[in-house]
């Protein structure tokens, strides 16, 4: 039976209705992307505050001895500088409370905490073991990081490991000849998504927290995961552009592309928004994107289809 011309006009109203909102949840970088920092140099690995009011970031910028930590306003404005020692501080992780930041010293190979609001720092981990990447745990009480252990010292090849901040007490989640780096927590404490090289080439990989056989998540090359902290989704970096890919299933969906290398992904606190560090050249500085789709903030449908023609362009 044909269609009425109605009935026609409805089903492509329909189809395009569909064809909007399904561009509308993909993230993109034709929208909702704005530059947060503009000073010379590299500015690199940030990390929201759990309140979502500031960022930590590593930085050259004049006035740091190599790398140092700085903290600026989410909105943009001056940074201050937090750490200045005479060496580099990178990997910043803050705590879920607010208070305290963990972070690498690439003087004595060790994480280190110091508080957020400025003050003596202490060191987290006991031994020159190349330690990296730490990563807290959502209720504060445990930070995971990457290790060489306490075996096989100067070797290249890391593990993940755990070890909870009240006791020292430290616990091996992987152990493989190859490679383990960049953990992250699941919201819920009950996973820990990683990076490893054991399938042969740097991949996303997670495993439970209470230990089990690691389950590979992607078949892109990535590095430098972030556990949303709604729990649905992990962002990483596949050959220098940004990828979102979601736990209830589908494939990851790039969310930055272009010449410039985007690098250390890190989700707002509402799981809407992620600061990136950008690269270009000598110059690197820390960009923001939406990845939430407009219509889940109740949006009209004029500001829906400004943004959908946005990225057609």
């Amino acid at each position: 039976m044909t269609n009425s011309p109605n009935q026609q006009i409805v089903s492509v109203c329909v189809l395009t209705v569909a064809l909007a909102w399904t561009a509308l949840v993909e993230p993109s970088s034709a929208a909702g992307l704005r530059q947060l920092t503009t000073a010379p140099g590299i500015d690199g690995g940030p990390c929201w505050s759990p309140d979502g009011t500031r960022i930590v970031f590593d930085s050259e910028r004049v006035g740091s001895v190599g790398f140092d930590l700085w903290i600026l306003p989410a909105t943009g404005g001056t940074a201050e500088r937090l750490t200045s020692e005479l060496s580099n501080e990178y990997g910043a992780s803050w705590s879920p409370d607010g208070k305290t930041i963990a972070y690498y010293w690439s003087r004595d190979g060790k994480i280190h905490l110091t508080p957020a609001d400025g003050g003596a720092g202490t060191v987290f981990t006991p031994g020159n073991r190349g330690e990296q990447d730490p990563a807290w745990s959502p209720d504060g009480k445990q930070i995971a990081f990457a290790s060489t252990g306490p075996v096989v010292v100067g070797s290249v090849e890391r593990d993940i490991w755990v070890r909870e901040v009240s006791s020292g007490l430290e616990r091996r989640l992987t152990t493989h000849p190859a490679s383990d780096e960049h953990p992250t927590w699941s919201p819920d404490a009950a996973t820990v998504a990683f990076v490893s090289e054991r399938g042969g080439r740097a991949q996303l990989w997670t495993v439970p927290t209470s230990g089990g056989q690691p389950v590979r998540l992607s078949e892109l090359d990535a590095l430098q995961p972030a556990w949303s902290p709604d729990g649905d989704r992990i962002a990483f970096v596949s050959d220098g552009d940004l990828y979102v890919i979601s736990l209830r299933g589908g494939a990851a969906v790039r969310v930055t592309s272009g010449a410039e290398l985007d690098y250390a992904p890190a989700w707002s606190p509402s799981s809407d928004e992620i600061v990136f560090m950008r690269r270009d050249g000598d110059e690197a500085d820390l960009w923001i994107v939406d990845v939430m789709p407009v219509a889940v903030r109740g949006s009209t449908w004029s500001e829906m289809k400004q943004r959908l023609d946005g990225r057609r362009r």
